[in-house]
């Protein structure tokens, strides 16, 4: 789940014991992408939009700074996930605000991973959890509603 998404298509283009492999709230997007997309979302709230995106960048970078950030940047996990031949399937949240789920669904299909089956729960945010407290709801409407790609 989450950062544990790139550490699995490593794993997974390194071995061939697995059966599958499960993806949860995880980015395909690079580190950089997603530390941008992730400040943004934090700013956005006490400000206005416009602001946030000039705010973002510059908070992005002074993060990247931080030893245990600057560690993280620059990883592509797309050229591990095109080595991977057991199934997968990416779980997402459509309200995700640390994880960029259109960009990481549009880097799927640019790079021909659309093989990969993906799915969308509304109204969940990061780890698949209801937006509006800590757990996930399988009873909520829309909960089995399913968007492929």
């Amino acid at each position: 789940m989450s950062q544990g998404g790139w550490i699995a298509p490593i794993v997974a283009s390194k071995t061939q014991d697995l059966v599958f492999v499960v993806n949860i709230s995880a980015a395909t997007v690079s580190t950089d992408e997603q530390l941008l997309f992730e400040e943004y979302n934090n700013i956005a709230p006490y400000t206005y939009s416009f602001l946030a995106k000039i705010i973002s960048p510059i908070t992005a970078n002074n993060l990247k700074n931080k030893e245990y950030i600057a560690a993280l940047m620059g990883f592509d996990p797309v050229p591990y996930w095109k080595k991977v031949h057991t199934p997968v399937f990416m779980a997402y949240g459509e309200n995700d605000t640390n994880c960029p789920v259109e960009q990481s669904l549009n880097r799927l299909d640019e790079h021909k991973l659309n093989h990969f089956k993906t799915k969308i729960y509304p109204n969940g945010g990061h780890g698949i959890l209801d937006t509006g407290s800590p757990v996930i709801h399988p009873n909520s409407p829309g909960y089995n509603k399913q968007y492929q790609r």
